[in-house]
């Protein structure tokens, strides 16, 4: 229990001796200097508007909540929406993972039956490979999704860029064993990758939640504060109920009902 707006040893008391120490001081109080002269009309006269006064701060609070409210579902629901975005690109990005691999094999497969000649390859597999016109129409007309056909056409452009660049080779030869080497490489190398995202464990999530927690906590500080404030006058300097313990509404209505009751308050 604090007595002076600054905690310290020395102020802080026990309810017992706090309830005592206020119970001689209003005694004392008896003796308290009083003014033996009526108040002025500028110390009283706004009282007579206190019902006016408060009534239209009750009106303006109320309203005031029902826009905090309306304020902080709208907060809730973009924020739920940014979440539910960043999850759908998640989800399509890890499918992703697989339909590249997959593409990443027809692919290398393709470059092996181009480049390698096969004793069981013949004009059916050159036909597959060296595309007409009506196969390529053919090919777009077998894509299933969006994915396909942005394979096939990632595919048909990438041999484009292939052919102009063996264009400057002197050896083309050798040129497309580096580029089959590399490509080899690069395949085996995602055989062996494991697509994991940040919820891949549980105290990844925990420590992503505490970053986020961090993040969102300042604004909501800032967020809560009200301005102007009107808080509780008193003529002491300092003085005053500032307890550190006591801070929620259950704890308080504990006072209330347990201690204040009882002393006949």
């Amino acid at each position: 229990m604090n007595l002076g707006g600054v905690t310290s040893k020395s102020k802080i008391l026990p309810l017992k001796q706090f309830v005592s120490t206020a119970g001689t001081f209003y005694q004392n109080l008896r003796n308290l200097l009083v003014i033996e002269e009526k108040p002025s009309d500028e110390l009283t006269s706004f009282l007579d508007f206190e019902d006016t006064h408060l009534a239209k701060l009750k009106d303006h609070i109320e309203a005031e909540k029902a826009r905090v409210e309306a304020g902080f579902k709208q907060i809730m629901k973009e924020f739920y929406k940014m979440c539910a975005e960043a999850q759908a690109e998640m989800l399509e990005n890890l499918d992703r993972q697989y339909i590249n691999l997959k593409s990443n094999y027809d692919y290398y497969r393709s470059k092996i039956n181009r480049y390698y000649k096969s004793e069981t390859s013949g004009k059916e597999d050159e036909d597959e490979l060296i595309l007409s016109e009506s196969k390529i129409y053919e090919k777009i007309n077998e894509c299933e999704t969006i994915d396909d056909f942005e394979v096939l056409v990632k595919n048909i452009l990438d041999d484009f860029e292939e052919n102009e660049g063996l264009k400057n080779e002197t050896n083309k030869l050798a040129a497309i064993k580096d580029s089959m080497k590399t490509l080899n490489e690069d395949i085996k190398a995602q055989l062996k990758a494991i697509p994991t995202t940040v919820f891949n464990e549980i105290k990844s999530v925990s420590d992503h939640v505490s970053k986020l927690e961090d993040c969102v906590k300042d604004y909501l500080e800032k967020t809560k504060q009200i301005e102007p404030e009107l808080y509780q006058l008193s003529m002491s300097k300092g003085m005053g109920f500032d307890s550190k313990s006591v801070t929620k509404a259950n704890e308080k209505n504990f006072i209330k009902t347990k201690v204040l009751k009882k002393t006949g308050f």
